[in-house]
C-alpha cells in the first residue's frame, strides 16, 4: 500500500476514502425499575403494528424468554402461529439460534405462541430483528402475554411505538418485566410558531404518580395534554413516572419560533440525520411556499442519486428521491422568490428509516454565497411515521446560526503498524466515533467511539488491518 500522490486522502490498495459528516444522537427514555417474575406455561407474542402501519408483513429472526440473565432452553417448547397460512419461513428458525435467517408472517393477526412441557419463570424477554433489509417488517407495537391454558391470556408487557433497531439481524436490549414503563411520550409536530398549541401524549404502566415538568405538574398514568410552549425557545418537556419500587423519564424537545421569510432564488437542503442507523435519504416531495401558495421549482439538483432528484419537484407522492451518499440538494425557482413556510412528504413506502429528521436549510441568489435560513441539528425533527403524508415548517425569523462544517483536515497511515490517523473540525461540546465501511453502504463496523472534541480540532489514531477497499467516516455521537 501507498498513499496516493494525487489526493492525500486516499491510499492505493487498501484505498483509504474519508468521509465526514454530522450524526447526532439524543437520548429519549431512560428507567430504572425493579424486574419482576411470570410464571406460564403459555406464552404469547402477539404484533400490534410493524414500522408501516399499512405493512401486515412481520419478520424476526430469533426470540428468547429470559430469566436471571440467561436464555430459557427453547427446544423443549412448541411454537404456533396465529395465522399458519401468513408463516411464509418456518416458526422454528425464530430458535434456532442463528439470526442469519428468520420467520416471517404476512397474518393480519400476528401472534406467536410458546407452549412448553411445565411452566417456566421469565424476568425478561428479547428478539432480533429479521435479515429483510426493508425495516418496515420490524414490530413496534407489542404485547407479552402468559397463560395457562393457551385461550385466556394475562399481559405481562406492554410495549407501544418502541424505537426498534433498524439494524438488520441484531438483538434488541433486553424487555424486562418491569412493573413500572413510560409507554410513550410524544408530540405530533415539535417545531412550531410562537403561540401554536401542541398536544403532548403519554401512556405509563403500573405508576402511581405521573408529573411532567414546565408548570404542567401532576397527570394521569395516560393522557393528552394541550399546552403553548414558549416562544423563541427550544423547551425540553421531561415527564417523570414513579410507584414505590422505581421510577422513570421520558424527554422530548419543542421548538416554538417567530414566523419569518426569506427571498431568494435558490434554496439549499442539507440532511445531517436521517430516523435509521444509516444514513441513507429518501423523500417523495421538497417545497416552499409563500403563505398558502406551494412554489414552483424550475430544477433540482444534487451530487448523489440513487433515484432521480428531479421526482423532489413532480407533485407526485407516488415518485420518490433516495440517495445512499446524501448530499445537498439545491432547488432553483428561476427568480428570487418569498418563502414562508417549506414541507416535505414522506416517502411513499418503506418503514421510515431513511427519513430526515435532521438538516440545515439556505437561500442563495447566485447559488453561490449562502444565507442560513433554518437549522434543525440539535434534537430530531418528529417526521410522521406514515408514508406519503406531507409536514410543514415555518420559517423562523432573525438570525439562523449556521451550521459547524465537519470536515477531516488531515490524513495518514502507518504502513507498519497498519494504524489510520485522522483529525477533524470539532467542537469541545460534543463526542465523535470513528466508522468504516467496504461499500458505502453499512457503515457498522465502529472503530473508535466516545471521543471527546476538543474546541477547533481532534485528532485519533485507529488500528485498521483489513486488506480491501474502505472508506472510513467521522461522525457526531
Amino acid at each position: 500500500m501507498k498513499p496516493d500522490s494525487n489526493n492525500p486522502s486516499r491510499v492505493t490498495s487498501t484505498r483509504l476514502n474519508l468521509i465526514a459528516c454530522a450524526l447526532l444522537a439524543v437520548v429519549c427514555l431512560s428507567t430504572a425499575a425493579s424486574a419482576v417474575e411470570a410464571t406460564y406455561k403459555h406464552f404469547r407474542f402477539y404484533i400490534d403494528s410493524s414500522r408501516n402501519p399499512n405493512d401486515s408483513l412481520t419478520q424476526l429472526s430469533e426470540f428468547r424468554l429470559i430469566n436471571n440473565g440467561t436464555p430459557i432452553a427453547m427446544s423443549g417448547a412448541t411454537l404456533t402461529s396465529s395465522g399458519p397460512t401468513g408463516n411464509y419461513d418456518p416458526l422454528s428458525l425464530l430458535i434456532d439460534g442463528s439470526t442469519a435467517v428468520g420467520w416471517s408472517s404476512y397474518a393480519p393477526d400476528r401472534s406467536v405462541l410458546f407452549e412448553f412441557p411445565a411452566p417456566i419463570t421469565i424476568d425478561a424477554y428479547n428478539f432480533a430483528t429479521g435479515t429483510n433489509a426493508n425495516r418496515s417488517y420490524d414490530p413496534i407495537s407489542w404485547k407479552l402475554e402468559g397463560g395457562s391454558n393457551g385461550i385466556t391470556w394475562t399481559i405481562i408487557d406492554l410495549r407501544t411505538d418502541y424505537s426498534t433497531t433498524y439494524e438488520r439481524s441484531t438483538y434488541q436490549s433486553v424487555f424486562s418485566l418491569d412493573s413500572l414503563k413510560i409507554n410513550q411520550f410524544s408530540v405530533f409536530h415539535n417545531i412550531v410558531l410562537n403561540g401554536t398549541p401542541v398536544d403532548l401524549t403519554w401512556a405509563t404502566t403500573d405508576a402511581t404518580t405521573v408529573t411532567i415538568d414546565n408548570g404542567v405538574g401532576a397527570v394521569n398514568p395516560t393522557g393528552t395534554i394541550s399546552l403553548i410552549p414558549p416562544n423563541s425557545a427550544d423547551t425540553t418537556y421531561t415527564l417523570t413516572a414513579s410507584n414505590l419500587d422505581a421510577n422513570a423519564q421520558a424527554n422530548l424537545i419543542v421548538r416554538s419560533v417567530d414566523g419569518g421569510s426569506v427571498n431568494c432564488r435558490y434554496v439549499r437542503f442539507t440532511p445531517t440525520k436521517a430516523r435509521g442507523a444509516d444514513f441513507y435519504i429518501e423523500i417523495s416531495e421538497l417545497y416552499m411556499k409563500d403563505g398558502a401558495t406551494t412554489l414552483t421549482a424550475v430544477s433540482a439538483t444534487t451530487p448523489n442519486s440513487a433515484l432521480p432528484v428531479a421526482n423532489l419537484i413532480d407533485n407526485n407522492s407516488s415518485t420518490k428521491w433516495e440517495s445512499y451518499a446524501p448530499g445537498p440538494v439545491i432547488l432553483d425557482y428561476g427568480v428570487p422568490v418569498n418563502i414562508t413556510n417549506y414541507g416535505f412528504v414522506t416517502a411513499y413506502n418503506g418503514g421510515g428509516s431513511y427519513d430526515p429528521v435532521r438538516w440545515t436549510l439556505d437561500g442563495s441568489n447566485d447559488n453561490t454565497t449562502w444565507t442560513p435560513i433554518d437549522n434543525v441539528t440539535a434534537f430530531d425533527y418528529t417526521m410522521p411515521v406514515a408514508r406519503a403524508i406531507a409536514t410543514e415548517l415555518p420559517i423562523p425569523a432573525g438570525t439562523v446560526v449556521a451550521l459547524p462544517a465537519l470536515q477531516i483536515v488531515a490524513s495518514s497511515f502507518n504502513f507498519v503498524t497498519d494504524e489510520l490517523s485522522l483529525t477533524w473540525t470539532s467542537s469541545d461540546t460534543k463526542t465523535y466515533r470513528v466508522t468504516s465501511s467496504t461499500n458505502l453502504l453499512e457503515w457498522n463496523n465502529v472503530l473508535a467511539g466516545g471521543l471527546t472534541g476538543l474546541a477547533t480540532q481532534t485528532s485519533t489514531t485507529v488500528s485498521f488491518t483489513q486488506d480491501v477497499k474502505a472508506f472510513f467516516r467521522v461522525e457526531e455521537e
